[in-house]
């Protein structure tokens, strides 16, 4: 599936996650899901206990997708940590899809270019 990981420092790169095991390399463990209006977050289930580094970047698109349908991003301490893997919706048999074609990493760095700061 064609996807992208948001990294902690910012960086957004394509991605081709076809397995779980893939997709858990991504994020460096047992992944957890956070479902947005269009895609799906993957992050590292275990990343707040393991003191992986926030990612600001991919907090920022999280919210940005979530507050005008008047919903939050609920973790830990209010934001994501680690390398994110982002992926389209789940489908009828459960399975990711590719993710939609106007998200690409050059869109995510533009509207998050300004959350580059640890919170």
């Amino acid at each position: 599936m064609r996807g992208i990981i948001i990294r902690t420092d910012g960086k957004a790169i394509a991605c081709n996650a076809t397995t779980l095991k893939e997709m858990q390399a991504a994020v460096g463990g047992d992944i957890e899901v956070i479902t947005l209006d269009n895609c799906e977050i993957y992050c590292n289930e275990n990343g707040f206990a393991e003191g992986l580094l926030p990612n600001p970047v991919a907090t920022a698109f999280a919210n940005e997708r979530l507050r005008p349908a008047g919903r939050e991003l609920i973790t830990v301490d209010g934001y994501i940590v680690g390398d994110v893997l982002l992926l389209g919706m789940v489908d009828d048999e459960g399975g990711a899809t590719d993710l939609p074609p106007e998200i690409t990493p050059e869109s995510i760095s533009a509207a998050c270019a300004g959350e580059q700061e640890r919170p």
